[in-house]
């Protein structure tokens, strides 16, 4: 995701010179990356409840624990969410 967010550099100083507050240029990646992330989670989602479904009968453990999943995926969110709008530049 902070690789992501490198072609950002150039319009967010463009806009910051050009008169753009901080939040606004905040609120550009921010929206931005909740699209990315929306498609990422929905599509790992579907992805880990195939892979759920083939393992299930191979281990003894409740593979369809709801639970895990919400959680692991709104950590995941906020933490794909919260790196680019921090440091537009990327990760360094």
């Amino acid at each position: 995701m902070p690789v992501y967010c490198g072609p950002y550099c150039t319009p967010a100083s463009l806009r910051m010179a050009l008169g753009a507050t901080r939040g606004s240029v905040f609120r550009m990646i921010y929206r931005q990356s909740i699209v990315i992330v929306t498609l990422g989670l929905g599509i790992g989602l579907a992805v880990a409840l195939l892979a759920a479904r083939a393992v299930g009968n191979f281990v003894v453990v409740n593979v369809w624990d709801i639970a895990t999943y919400a959680l692991v995926g709104a950590l995941s969110g906020c933490l794909q969410i919260s790196v680019p709008a921090i440091c537009p530049g990327g990760a360094r």
